[in-house]
């Protein structure tokens, strides 16, 4: 035996030091108690600190005490005598109320129990806690931590009825379960040996799902007392052994080969080989936050397939998921689930569960001091187990993997409830490896919620999340490098629009100016009017050009960039997130709209001041700076339009909690794309048309606008290209939250690279 730390509180290792202590200790007690011809002495296996700690070994070790006395007849004794030698076993509470209902199970099944009254009479003070517990724990049988005799001793060699006995694939508290070769099919399966019938079989009867283990039939031998369970066997391993090996596996290393190399290990050693299938090489190909997100769409999508026919599973945990050769994951185990399709099926039933992974909800029904009940655990619940699942699979540690015990079971039970009710700890997300998905994070964070009315509405939801962060359309938007600018982008984003709005305009604006200055105001008007032209017609029509357009720009982007700084509710985000996808649009019609003012009113003022221009001067100005707004406009809209898909449009809503209506605005906004590449090609077509009608002083300034134009055509083609693809993607995200969320089976791989 090892003792360990003396403290006042016994913070637990990863979740599994005490854990193992306990169940070590346990181990050697049975084992003395099976191979010696003396009863044990409880207090050999007891650890000499911390109190904590001997306090839960001693209440362990009377429960199986308790039932080998009673079973075997060695010298029966009832809790009080326990508590005379050992004192520490009444805490501030009481005796155990577990312990209490254990000595009542294990007489019971002897026929010495009486009734639950007599034991609520005979320790009134805590009658509260012991009829809630009661109403649990019967079903049960036992709350022992390792019951041997519950546990049929059976080994591979042995036939039972049709079976053929080849190997243990694994042993619970309740059953064995083997590999069986069952000779009137010629098939090998996996048969579970347990002492029980419950409700297991016939809750999977009513699942088909390529996700949940298929189950063919059950039978009892009602001479050997013993329930057999046949399923499909599952050739590969469980996740338990995949987490391990996560766990051995430096994050930078860890990739989907890393799962098949789980798979293989275990087919080796069944002699089994590998098969050469293709969702084999896309597995092995995925990045480690991509085989996180495959794993859980599965299991999520299976989760839903079984809370649509009004199943909870009750006992998400890795062991619980079986990978085939494949690598598909398989739920299994629903041995405490619970179906309202069964006849005579009640919550309490078989109610348990794996702590670890409980939800804050499921901790309280099973704690006998709170009230709820086991009817208040929903499809939520079943949720949050997964996304503990997911995180543990993610980092190799469950979010909550420092619980702690206290000197009483039903506190550590609350005080497991209240570290969740905290929500993930900061220590937990400093530990998520570098390169995976913020969006993962997210995803889990929300299935880890305290209120379960936080967390997804329905598994499916969670599934068709996960299954968009596989998708090649978001990868491509995730994984594409990012420059500097997209950075200074989102950290100042109106400053951004703004510059992006007036360099075209500036450019384009001193081009014109200076075209006008040469071709037209220098050789036809006197120094005087020159003069005037720059210091009244320049500076008035210009700064009044950008005085207006500016304010305008601000005023529609407004919402956009506060919603961006913290978000303003659903439905403000969401027209911000339209207003976002229109920026480019608005930013074109003001340009145009400016332009067009001023091709109208530069001439206006120079004809009205100076000196009486031509109808064909007037055409010229007013061409001239249509083609200018042109030029300015489609740049502004493109270059706007860009940032708004890689900056502005995803701080607004994160890429997988896209709606239809998002859809439908990145459908138009795919079509005016087009459009604005069709409007590129036009001005130096319109360029050259202007070229061939005006006057030989003009034709420079139209060359000009054909160059500038020829240089748009191809900027514009290069943007609208990595547009396109953008919104596809972002396209392909919206429309999946109106479908239906695929078979699991093939989830991911009919879309990842």
């Amino acid at each position: 035996m090892t003792d360990l730390p003396s403290t006042d509180r016994l913070e637990l290792d990863n979740g599994t030091q005490a854990w193992d202590d306990v169940l070590d200790r346990l181990t050697a007690f049975v084992e003395s108690w099976e191979s010696e011809a003396e009863p044990p002495r409880i207090a050999d296996y007891l650890p000499e600190s911390p109190p904590t700690l001997v306090r839960l070994v001693l209440v362990e070790l009377i429960k199986a005490d308790l039932e080998y006395r009673w079973k075997h007849d060695r010298e029966p004794r009832t809790i009080e005598q326990y508590a005379e030698e050992f004192p520490s076993l009444r805490g501030s509470n009481g005796l155990p109320c577990d312990l209490i209902v254990e000595e009542y199970l294990v007489r019971q099944q002897l026929g010495l129990a009486g009734s639950p009254d007599d034991y609520l009479h005979r320790f009134a003070d805590q009658a509260k806690s012991l009829e809630r517990l009661f109403a649990i724990q019967t079903h049960n049988r036992s709350g022992t931590l390792r019951m041997r005799d519950d546990v049929p001793q059976i080994e591979p060699g042995q036939r039972l009825d049709d079976f053929d006995l080849l190997e243990t694939l694994g042993q619970g508290a309740f059953a064995r379960v083997m590999l069986a070769r069952q000779n009137s099919m010629q098939r090998l399966v996996a048969l579970k040996v347990s002492r029980r019938c419950g409700q297991e079989a016939q809750t999977l009867a009513q699942l088909d799902h390529p996700n949940i283990v298929r189950v063919y039939d059950q039978r009892y031998l009602s001479d050997e007392g013993l329930g057999l369970l046949y399923m499909e066997y599952v050739r590969g391993d469980d996740l338990a052994a995949l987490v391990r090996r996560v766990r051995e596996t430096p994050p930078s290393m860890r990739n989907g080969q890393l799962v098949l190399d789980v798979i293989d290990a275990a087919l080796a050693r069944h002699d089994e080989q590998p098969s050469d299938e293709l969702a084999r090489d896309q597995l092995s190909r995925m990045q480690w936050d991509e085989v996180v997100c495959w794993i859980g769409a599965q299991l999520a999508a299976a989760i839903d397939y079984a809370h649509r026919r009004d199943t909870l599973h009750r006992d998400i945990k890795p062991a619980n998921v079986l990978l085939s050769a494949e690598g598909i994951p398989k739920l299994a185990d629903f041995n405490v689930s619970f179906s309202s399709k069964l006849e005579g099926a009640t919550p309490e039933a078989f109610f348990g569960g794996s702590l670890a992974y409980m939800s804050p909800e499921h901790l309280e029904a099973y704690n006998a001091r709170e009230d709820r009940d086991a009817s208040e655990v929903t499809g939520q619940s079943d949720i949050y187990s997964l996304g503990v699942l997911l995180w543990e699979l993610m980092t190799g540690q469950r979010p909550f993997a420092d619980e702690s015990l206290s000197d009483d079971w039903y506190d550590t039970l609350r005080d497991m409830t209240r570290r969740r009710r905290r929500g993930v700890p900061a220590e937990a997300l400093a530990a998520v490896p570098e390169g995976c998905q913020g969006e993962l994070v997210e995803i889990l964070r929300k299935a880890l919620a305290p209120d379960p009315a936080d967390r997804f509405t329905t598994a499916a939801e969670m599934a068709r999340r996960l299954q968009v962060c596989l998708t090649p359309e978001v990868q491509r938007i995730r994984r594409r490098p990012e420059a500097a600018w997209y950075g200074y982008a989102r950290r100042r984003p109106l400053v951004t629009a703004i510059w992006i709005s007036l360099i075209p305009n500036l450019v384009l604006s001193a081009l014109n100016v200076s075209y006008d200055w040469f071709a037209i105001v220098k050789p036809m008007l006197s120094e005087q009017a020159q003069v005037e032209f720059l210091g009244r017609v320049i500076t008035f029509i210009k700064l009044i050009h950008y005085a207006i357009g500016i304010p305008v720009g601000v005023w529609y982007a407004l919402p956009i960039f506060l919603s961006m700084r913290d978000s303003r509710g659903p439905a403000r985000d969401a027209i911000a997130r339209r207003h976002a996808l229109r920026i480019g649009d608005r930013v074109f019609l003001v340009t145009m709209g400016a332009w067009s003012a001023s091709g109208v009113v530069f001439p206006a003022w120079i004809d009205f001041t100076a000196v009486e221009l031509t109808p064909m001067l007037y055409a010229h100005f007013f061409s001239s700076h249509i083609l200018c707004g042109l030029i300015s406009g489609i740049f502004c809209f493109f270059l706007l339009t860009l940032t708004t898909v890689r900056v502005y449009f995803p701080r607004l809503a994160q890429v997988s909690q896209l709606e239809a209506a998002d859809a439908v605005e990145l459908a138009a906004l795919r079509k005016r794309v087009s459009f604005y590449s069709f409007g590129a090609l036009v001005v130096p077509f319109a360029s050259a048309l202007m070229l061939g009608v005006s006057d030989s002083e003009f034709r420079a300034s139209f060359i000009g606008l054909g160059v500038l134009g020829a240089g748009l055509l191809y900027v514009a083609n290069r943007i609208a290209r990595d547009l396109l693809q953008d919104i596809d993607g972002l396209s392909f995200v919206a429309e999946s939250s109106t479908e239906t969320t695929r078979p699991a089976s093939v989830i991911g791989l009919s879309r990842t690279r």
